[in-house]
């Protein structure tokens, strides 16, 4: 081997490698966290509005079964408990009807039920209730046979 090829030789091995090592595991680490910690809050968040949800709908099945308004649960969000006094007998059937999804989507999501004002304040107004069907048992209805 020549001397000028030993030079050589030598000189690429003691040549310094300048690459650089990213530890990519740890920035990945850190966003799979992260995106973990999204979707927990976004979990509890979902199960937060829906429990509000139930709780409308539970209140307006109450006030209707019992033909006068019910206490306002406390829970509620003030925006929910300024709109719920304001809604009238039939938006509360709507209301009562309505799926959990379906008033959770109206009261957080911005997707109206139809028949039911948007939550706003609403001055609260007289239940007029319509006149209570009568039972087919009741003496007072004729049987034509």
């Amino acid at each position: 081997m020549s001397i000028i090829a030993r030079l050589l030789k030598a000189f690429r091995s003691a040549e310094r490698d300048d690459r650089v090592v990213i530890d990519q595991t740890a920035y990945f680490d850190r966003l799979s966290d992260e995106r973990r910690r999204q979707r927990r809050i976004a979990e509890e968040n979902d199960r937060y509005e829906f429990g509000m949800a139930k709780l409308a709908r539970n209140w307006a099945s109450t006030t209707l079964e019992l033909r006068r308004r019910e206490r306002l649960p406390t829970k509620l969000p003030a925006a929910v408990q300024a709109w719920l006094p304001g809604l009238t007998v039939q938006e509360l059937i709507v209301l009562s009807k309505a799926s959990h999804d379906a008033i959770q989507a109206h009261l957080f999501g911005g997707k109206n039920l139809a028949g039911v004002r948007a939550v706003q304040p609403l001055d609260e107004c007289v239940l007029v209730f319509p006149k209570p069907v009568a039972e087919p048992m009741d003496p007072r209805i004729r049987r034509f046979s």
